[in-house]
């Protein structure tokens, strides 16, 4: 399914940013965070985003799949949903149920870079259909089509993707600290070395680069490799 053309006129002149959205009605392959597969539900949204961006001097791209959480968090709250981000890029119920995730790759062309965003978000399905850690918008009850998600997200990027590039991750930190966890509690983090290993630590914030923070055993340390762990 291409909505591109009919999206460039209700989001403005997006001919320059926007090198191309790709949308799937279904996945047989679905791969997640690390290489896992990733189950999606009948009628989800499945989409791809590429846009271009001048590449300059400073360029802050890091902690962008942070800021897409975030700006797919505030379109559900605003549907009267109540989504919770998990570091780094899953947004899931309030019990931790997986809702979906985004995938965020940036390659250099020329003096160009090319941004891939991949978002797949559950919108609702059997029960028969998940499992137990997976959840859906539909138990919300929050209606939301494929169309407004991919609309939603081009009107965030044209107000906000180029400031991004400027400014980091910081400026948009408080924005994502509102669905994070809860600050001061615990929170338990898994890296991606040894799935083994799950170190738990209370939750100090995230670093200006979108790293996530814990205290263990009285010292603060900061963690770039991995994910936080919710027990299903």
């Amino acid at each position: 399914m291409n909505l591109a053309a009919s999206l460039v006129d209700s989001c403005g002149n997006l001919e320059e940013p926007l090198r191309g959205l790709v949308m799937a009605e279904s996945q047989s392959a679905g791969r997640g965070r690390g290489g896992r597969s990733w189950f999606t539900a009948p009628e989800s949204f499945m989409g791809t985003f590429i846009f271009s961006v001048s590449a300059t001097p400073g360029q802050h791209l890091g902690g962008l799949a942070l800021l897409v959480g975030v700006w797919l968090a505030e379109l559900l709250e605003s549907l009267g949903g109540a989504p919770r981000l998990k570091w780094p890029n899953d947004i899931v119920t309030q019990e931790g149920q997986k809702l979906g995730g985004m995938l965020v790759r940036v390659v250099s062309h020329a003096e160009k870079r090319l941004i891939y965003i991949g978002i797949g978000i559950n919108l609702r399905a059997g029960a028969s259909e998940l499992s137990r850690s997976t959840g859906v918008l539909a138990a919300w009850q929050v209606e939301v089509s494929r169309e407004q998600i991919a609309e939603h997200v081009l009107k965030c990027w044209i107000r906000e993707g180029e400031y991004f590039g400027q400014a980091g991750f910081k400026s948009f930190r408080t924005r994502w600290l509102r669905f994070g966890p809860a600050l001061g509690g615990s929170v338990g983090f898994k890296e991606h070395s040894d799935h083994d290993l799950i170190t738990h630590g209370s939750f100090r914030g995230l670093g200006d680069d979108g790293a996530l923070l814990l205290e263990v055993d009285g010292v603060k340390r900061t963690f770039s490799c991995g994910e936080e762990y919710i027990p299903s």
